[in-house]
């Protein structure tokens, strides 16, 4: 969603010499007093509507290069104004250890509920702090425990956290999958609007994949592939999902062409600038046409707020997902996963046939992942 209001964060450098340098006053710290949580920000401008920028990804990655050796607890202020249009480099920012937290401050211009709300449906409570003026800060607590209300969860978001919310206690919404394990996360293919309206009127929960197509060349509008003489559009599908918040599914894009791809994240863009967008998206290129470059570039620049699945790797700021020919193997193999692991969910097609082990093997190294991102493998089925 789009704030009304146009900002710009940027780091500001005095002219004159400072007093003391950042890596000093750590050293001092360490010296003198440990015992204290540390609060480093950037300074910002919030000056509508001149100014559009919000937080980015080098300044977040700086601050983190900065602070990550730190013993002590550490809350970075955030502008409550941008923190929703920044929160896909901020949460990674929050990810990086369970010692950080935020806090989120105002100026003179009041942020709005439904950022708040939108922090604190995406983050543990107890790591998020509120610098917030009267009468907003009291509006919010009230919001926040609505009954009924549903959850603005990141599109960018954690799959397994959308389906197994942590903190359900004030939030309507909650899966009914019964174990908390990704490998049997339900995988339901879109071909026509009758199963579909099935799947978000029942009890099932999961991922709704949709292979985008269209019907004419050059690419026009997005359809379902498959969907025959009814031609059930993508924008169709977005707007049912809109219309059934509540409804505990995914969805996954998989999609051939730039132009189709292009068009896609147009849409994704338009729903959640309606605030009808909050459940996960994945996007994939598939085919010949796929380009990761100009995959990640274009979903940068139109609509970030993603899971990407690549055809190969790259460093991109969003959250990814891996699909595997097969589990690695061997120690070259098994070196090669556990470094995958750290970084990125994993997906398998699940009739695909693995060498003897391999199972055993992927679940020893994520028996032994410490600290780190909690590695998710999804078994992708069609049961439709």
């Amino acid at each position: 969603m789009e704030n009304k209001h146009k900002s710009s964060v940027h780091f500001v450098f005095n002219s004159l010499p400072p007093i003391i340098s950042f890596s000093r006053f750590l050293e001092l710290i360490q010296e003198k007093f440990q015992d204290v949580t540390l609060s480093p920000g950037w300074m910002v401008a919030y000056s509508p509507p001149l100014f559009t920028q919000t937080y980015t990804r080098l300044m977040v990655e700086d601050m983190y290069d900065m602070i990550k050796d730190v013993p002590q607890k550490v809350t970075f202020p955030v502008h409550a104004l941008l923190v929703q249009r920044g929160w896909q480099h901020i949460s990674w920012l929050l990810s990086q250890s369970p010692r950080f937290s935020l806090t989120l401050w105002q100026g003179s211009i009041h942020p709005n509920i439904s950022d708040l709300l939108f922090v604190r449906d995406n983050s543990y409570p107890a790591r998020v702090y509120y610098d917030i003026y009267e009468p907003t800060l009291s509006e919010f607590k009230q919001a926040a425990r609505q009954q009924g209300r549903v959850r603005r969860f990141y599109p960018g978001g954690d799959l397994m956290d959308f389906l197994f919310p942590a903190h359900t206690s004030d939030l309507h919404f909650m899966s009914t999958v019964t174990q908390h394990n990704s490998e049997e996360v339900r995988w339901f293919t879109v071909r026509d609007l009758p199963s579909l309206m099935v799947q978000l009127t029942g009890a099932a929960a999961g991922m709704l994949v949709v292979q985008v197509s269209s019907d004419s060349e050059p690419a026009g509008v997005p359809l379902v592939e498959g969907s025959g003489e009814s031609s059930l559009t993508l924008q169709d599908v977005l707007l049912l999902l809109g219309q059934r918040a509540e409804a505990p599914w995914g969805v996954h894009l998989r999609i051939c062409t730039q132009q189709l791809l292009e068009a896609s994240l147009k849409l994704l863009h338009s729903a959640y600038s309606r605030e009808e967008l909050y459940r996960p998206v994945w996007i994939s290129m598939e085919g010949v046409q796929s380009n990761t470059q100009e995959f990640v570039s274009t979903v940068e620049r139109l609509f970030p707020y993603v899971t990407l699945v690549p055809a190969t790797l790259s460093t991109v700021s969003q959250r990814v997902a891996v699909h595997l020919n097969t589990l690695p193997h061997g120690r070259e193999g098994l070196n090669s996963l556990k470094k995958m692991m750290d970084r990125y969910d994993l997906i398998l097609e699940e009739d695909t046939k693995h060498p003897a082990g391999a199972f055993r093997d992927f679940k020893r190294l994520k028996t032994e992942q410490r600290g780190g991102r909690n590695t998710n493998l999804y078994m992708i089925s069609d049961p439709s």
